[in-house]
């Protein structure tokens, strides 16, 4: 296999994972819009604004349905999408306790 083909095999995986991804959290804040008075689009930019309120019905919807599968969520600006992920909690993390937000977005 060619290095054009690992890199393309590569890109299609990223992809299929990104949109996967994406899908799922567009999903639980569409499930999580009614509880919050908003539109759809108003509940998405409160999400990526980190908003309290929006963040903390997300991850409820995302436990309840996944489990603790996820507990990390990105926003990517330039392609508009969003992806999922698990991240073992940091040392620093645990010691905060119920301190910490359950979601954590990563800048």
């Amino acid at each position: 296999m060619n290095d054009f083909g690992y890199y393309s095999y590569f890109f299609e995986e990223h992809e299929k994972l990104h949109n996967e991804s994406d899908r799922i959290v567009k999903k639980a804040l569409s499930a999580i819009t009614p509880f919050t008075g908003k539109l759809f689009f108003q509940v998405k930019k409160a999400f990526i604004n980190k908003d309290y309120f929006v963040t903390d019905l997300f991850w409820s919807e995302i436990f309840r349905v996944f489990g603790d599968k996820y507990n990390r969520v990105d926003y990517c600006a330039e392609c508009r999408k969003f992806s999922l992920y698990y991240k073992e909690i940091m040392e620093e993390e645990k010691k905060m306790g119920d301190v910490i937000v359950k979601a954590v977005f990563t800048e």
